[in-house]
């Protein structure tokens, strides 16, 4: 066997972490810490029980978020503290506003594509500012999303679950200030 298809093989052996920890090592990350997310509210991409490596060296200002981040932040929910998991949809000044389920940043209609459906849900890639990712519509859920018209605070963040109808997120608990994000998610375990 030769040297560059003996790298390749070795390679093909490493455990996805190992692989997830020796991009860490590489970037020079100096916190991870490993989630795993309670409830549905990020299906399809982070769906109840799996887990996840989110890192915070990259997250040095508020500048370097990104639309379709998926970051995890401390925030109060009925007077208890929890770890929120949610995606990117606004970053401050952006005029944020949602009706009959349709979701619009900067008065550009964000756009969605229709995947797939199951029993429970209708699968589509939304499109926001150049991100792309996978949402998920409960076809069983009878209320629709929250209407919002709002600006996002210099700042604060406009969350979203990409599991629309499921998601107890800023429509529901307003912007989030910066101060309160832990860390970017990078590597999904399981």
């Amino acid at each position: 066997m030769k040297t560059y298809q003996m790298i390749i093989v070795a390679v093909l052996a490493i455990p996805p972490i190992c692989l997830a920890l020796i991009f860490v090592i590489a970037l020079g990350i100096k916190t991870i810490q490993i989630f795993t997310i309670p409830q549905n509210g990020m299906h399809p991409e982070l769906s109840k029980n799996s887990s996840f490596l989110c890192e915070d060296y990259t997250i040095n200002d508020i500048s370097t978020i990104k639309y379709g981040d998926v970051l995890a932040f401390n925030d109060f929910y009925k007077g208890k503290e929890y770890v929120f998991v949610w995606r990117v949809i606004g970053l401050p000044n952006d005029h944020i506003k949602i009706q009959n389920e349709e979701t619009y940043v900067n008065n550009k209609l964000l756009s969605k594509i229709s995947l797939s459906m199951d029993e429970d849900f209708l699968y589509y890639t939304e499109q926001n500012n150049g991100s792309n990712y996978k949402i998920a519509i409960d076809k069983n859920t009878k209320n629709p999303a929250k209407g919002i018209d709002i600006t996002v605070p210099e700042n604060h963040l406009f969350f979203m679950g990409d599991n629309r109808l499921n998601a107890l997120d800023s429509r529901f608990n307003g912007t989030v200030s910066f101060d309160k994000i832990i860390c970017r998610k990078f590597y999904k375990i399981y």
